[in-house]
């Protein structure tokens, strides 16, 4: 009994002292760093959108003389992931509920406070429709985003986050918040005794009031109830119905700044470099006046004469793409066994040679072999070094540059720069990590691709914030 522990029955989450917590530490800082002249500006416009999208929606309108007070939900649904919760309406109303603290540090001071005079959002807490209302207000009209967007330029002008020449971009997938209907297509032949191959398409719907049992005669067009879904393949076992977005994140800070939603989610991942950089050039022109190096993978090698465009500076670092190497040329040099499919030469010994340079004048790469673990020539004591070594301690060869078309001739990937270089593009993978687990980005509660860009610009936007509020002022 000495030893025994007595189990947690609750945790009470009504008491100020819970404050003095370190758990809660994050999310009392960011509530508080919601606060300031951007936020009362964001307020502003969330009420002149209010009142636009009230009067399509044929509801009564405003006071003419309103208290402008927004920043409550504002601070609600950017720290809901930092209590491990999702951002979604319903999700920060059992929130506000269930944590009386969280609500009162987010302005609302409780079920039984009544509204002031010309007062427009009472100081009780919000009903699920309010939450719901402010979250299609602000998705709808772009307020998220260009919330986001002021407070990353912000940050990269006060110095909160270093400016870099270097921009690492990939893709990363979330499980759409739909299902999706199998059709077959028309042209498809079936042979007999087997079953048809279906196609993967979004469900559709229509946004009328003819009622659902009229749809198929009224003359109402077809909508998808989750626009931008698509099948989405990661590999051979792994597919999934999701929303693609593109992601860009510095390099050497590994600090995400912009994420942009695909409209299609089949979207191959090359095809969204080019219009993610428009985006980019148009929203952060700061980041763009010194981009010098874009990271990416394999899937982006099309994309070397696109990214000029953006800068004389501007140029696209990818890795090698297999290309198998004719199997004659290594017989024109003695000692060499193969060539691997990146353009590496391997001699008889199984040593993997380094490329050191260029010879220009000769349009050849100067390939030479490794040292061993004690930092001499491994050709010193190789048993083949008296076929292939004629003179001096290490072994080098000369390889044309048509003979190996994979390297790029101008930056070859496997010098010792451009490999140095290139291995800050996993960066952006732990950028996506941030997002997606760190605030629960993964988790979606939205259809359609316009509210899961939303989506991940509150992520965004939350994770600015607390990189301002770790800042050292």
């Amino acid at each position: 009994m000495l030893h025994a522990t007595v189990p947690v029955l609750f945790e009470s989450s009504e008491n100020l002292s819970i404050l003095h917590d370190p758990v809660n530490e994050d999310w009392l800082a960011l509530v508080q760093a919601i606060d300031g002249p951007s936020f009362e500006m964001l307020a502003r416009r969330y009420y002149l959108a209010l009142t636009h999208f009230r009067q399509q929606k044929g509801r009564p309108p405003l006071p003419d003389q309103t208290t402008i007070e927004a920043t409550g939900k504002q601070q609600a649904f950017l720290a809901a992931p930092l209590h491990g919760l999702p951002d979604d309406p319903g999700s920060v109303f059992r929130l506000l509920r269930r944590n009386p603290v969280f609500a009162h540090w987010c302005g609302f001071l409780g079920p039984k406070v009544l509204k002031e005079p010309e007062e427009l959002t009472s100081r009780r807490l919000p009903a699920r429709t309010v939450c719901e209302e402010f979250s299609e207000v602000m998705t709808r009209y772009g307020l998220w985003h260009l919330a986001r967007v002021e407070k990353v330029i912000h940050n990269l002008a006060s110095g909160v986050v270093e400016l870099e020449d270097t921009v690492s971009f990939d893709t990363t997938h979330v499980e759409a918040y739909s299902h999706c209907g199998n059709v077959v297509p028309a042209d498809r032949e079936v042979d007999d005794g087997k079953k048809p191959k279906q196609r993967k398409v979004p469900r559709l719907k229509k946004n009328c009031t003819c009622g659902k049992e009229n749809w198929e005669t009224c003359i109402h067009s077809w909508v998808p109830t989750d626009e931008g879904a698509a099948v989405v393949v990661k590999g051979p076992t792994r597919v999934y119905w999701a929303h693609k977005g593109s992601v860009a994140a510095f390099g050497r800070s590994e600090i995400p700044f912009d994420v942009r939603i695909c409209h299609y989610a089949a979207e191959h991942d090359g095809n969204t470099l080019v219009p993610h950089l428009k985006l980019l050039n148009r929203d952060l022109a700061l980041v763009m006046a010194v981009l010098a190096y874009v990271l990416a993978d394999d899937a982006y090698q099309g994309n070397k004469e696109k990214v000029r465009q953006f800068g004389l500076k501007a140029r696209l670092i990818r890795p090698v793409h297999p290309r198998k190497v004719r199997a004659t040329l290594a017989r024109q040099f003695d000692g060499i066994d193969h060539f691997t499919a990146l353009g590496i030469p391997v001699c008889e010994a199984d040593h993997r040679f380094e490329l050191r340079g260029r010879d220009i004048s000769g349009e050849r790469y100067i390939w030479v072999a490794p040292d061993d673990e004690a930092g001499h020539p491994v050709c010193q004591g190789c048993p083949h070094a008296g076929t292939c070594l004629s003179k001096g301690k290490r072994r080098n060869i000369r390889v044309h540059r048509n003979d190996l078309p994979q390297l790029d001739w101008d930056h070859p990937q496997l010098s010792a720069r451009e490999r140095k270089r290139y291995q800050q593009r996993t960066g952006v993978e732990r950028a996506i990590k941030r997002l997606k687990v760190d605030l629960k980005g993964e988790i979606l509660s939205h259809r359609d691709a316009r509210r899961v860009q939303a989506h991940f610009d509150r992520k965004l936007l939350t994770l600015h914030l607390l990189l301002a509020i770790a800042h050292p002022t």
